[in-house]
């Protein structure tokens, strides 16, 4: 369009060449008004090229980075009134740090469940290096499991590129299995993002153990 108006530009210029009777006062208002038309239009290619620019470079990616390792094991579980027993765990140990210069907002981190089903005989992971973190558990077996700090502040938290966090999440069920992962909301200069904390694109799993059958 902008390239038309150009075209249009030119052709009238060409013409006024033709008009005997424009005086030189005339001849001067048309200049200025086709070099203004002219500034605007390159003006506004040149703005729409920046805002194209910065949309491909900042795009919509979340301007943090968060990184897992799982592993399931099974959890002595002591609850209040001394009462307790054993439960199959899921470890999430997650770090989330910040992709840009001003500190980021991780304000929620909420567990979603995907799926239940019944006990599956799963072998447990490996056991994962104990590390100085957040920590926080989950029941599963509720129906909107949440995530309770343990010995820790709640959210939200504070991130930059050289100040990140470390959490484990602790979602544990003593009755089946459940598929699950996590979302993690964050807030950079006004937008609010959800970043999907899952194992490697699949759901969390994590199963009490079946009874065992009788031979």
């Amino acid at each position: 369009m902008r390239l038309g108006l150009l075209c249009l530009g030119a052709g009238v210029v060409g013409s006024l060449f033709w008009v005997r009777e424009l005086s030189a006062l005339g001849w001067a208002a048309v200049a200025a008004g086709l070099t203004a038309a002219i500034a605007g239009t390159v003006q506004g290619l040149i703005t729409s090229g920046i805002g194209k620019g910065q949309k491909l470079i900042l795009g919509d990616a979340a301007p943090i980075a968060v990184r897992t390792d799982f592993t399931h094991q099974e959890l002595t579980l002591r609850r209040q009134g001394g009462t307790g027993g054993q439960v199959q765990c899921g470890y999430v140990h997650m770090s989330a740090e910040g992709l840009v210069p001003h500190a980021v907002v991780l304000r929620r981190l909420r567990v979603v469940v995907d799926g239940r089903r019944p006990a599956l005989d799963l072998a447990p992971g490996p056991q994962q290096a104990p590390l100085p973190c957040r920590k926080f558990l989950a029941d599963l077996d509720t129906d909107e499991p949440r995530l309770v700090p343990q010995g820790s502040p709640d959210f939200p938290y504070v991130v930059t590129p050289t100040e990140p966090e470390i959490f484990q999440v602790m979602a544990y069920t003593g009755s089946q299995c459940v598929d699950w992962h996590l979302e993690l909301e964050v807030v950079s200069q006004g937008e609010t993002y959800t970043v999907i904390v899952d194992d490697d694109g699949k759901p969390f799993r994590v199963s009490q153990q079946p009874p065992q059958q009788l031979a």
